[in-house]
């Protein structure tokens, strides 16, 4: 592009030109962080509410996270998602991702407040703790972003 004139072109010259679903799929891709533990950096943002398709209250998180371990070197933003109202795959009877992933917050905080490993605790507080206190985040890469997979305590970055 650099020093070169652009052309113009119309929305008629466009016609029938479609998108090629493949190239979309490796740019996102490649905005993805690579698989690996991330620690997030607080304060994530948190948003909370209930699915219309499934009628689930959620809380997802989004925000910068900091490599440890084989990826220490990576850095970038990410999302993820998590549900206290428990659901399990009709197949297999094992609890789904969401499930997971708050089990995992809420043992985190159960064992940063010094609490007993399995002691009911508050959703709000388990919200607010992966909010604003930094955790461990294991992501793979998906189609068009970053999947979670579990949740436990920050690790040493070091």
């Amino acid at each position: 592009m650099g020093d070169e004139t652009p052309q113009e072109l119309t929305l008629e010259q466009l016609h029938g030109i479609e998108t090629d679903p493949e190239s979309e799929k490796k740019a996102s891709q490649s905005l993805q962080l690579p698989a690996g533990t991330y620690n997030s950096v607080p304060e994530l943002t948190l948003t909370v509410g209930r699915s219309e398709k499934t009628n689930r209250a959620y809380a997802r998180f989004f925000g910068t996270f900091k490599g440890t371990g084989d990826v220490a070197a990576a850095q970038g933003k990410a999302g993820f998602g998590l549900s206290w109202e428990a659901r399990y795959k009709d197949d297999t009877g094992k609890a789904d991702i969401l499930t997971r992933l708050f089990n995992g917050a809420a043992k985190t905080y159960r064992l940063a407040m010094g609490l007993p490993e399995h002691g009911k605790v508050s959703v709000k507080d388990v919200l607010e703790y992966v909010q604003k206190y930094s955790v461990a985040v294991r992501f793979m890469q998906g189609d068009d972003d970053n999947v979670a997979l579990a949740i436990s305590t920050a690790k040493s970055t070091e």
